[in-house]
């Protein structure tokens, strides 16, 4: 086994999810904290980054982050 397949499985073994219900799990948990800008770009009323306020935008980027990691995990999972 090459140095690089070594390495990938590594990486492999510490993303996947091993079990349905962590996927789950872990989609549900991001759908929520979804749910929580919602509230905030309801309730927030000062604008500063293209329309939405600075908390706003960077909690944003790091949920859209939180998706790409979860898909990635489960492509890697169910490959």
């Amino acid at each position: 086994m090459s140095a690089r397949r070594r390495v990938l499985d590594e990486i492999e073994s510490h993303l996947a999810f091993r079990n349905i219900i962590d996927l789950v799990l872990s989609i549900i948990t991001l759908i929520l904290y979804g749910l929580f800008f919602a509230v905030y770009f309801v309730n927030s009323a000062e604008p500063t980054v293209g329309g939405l306020s600075v908390t706003f935008f960077y909690g944003l980027i790091v949920w859209a982050l939180l998706i790409i990691v979860v898909f990635i995990a489960a492509k890697i999972s169910w490959r």
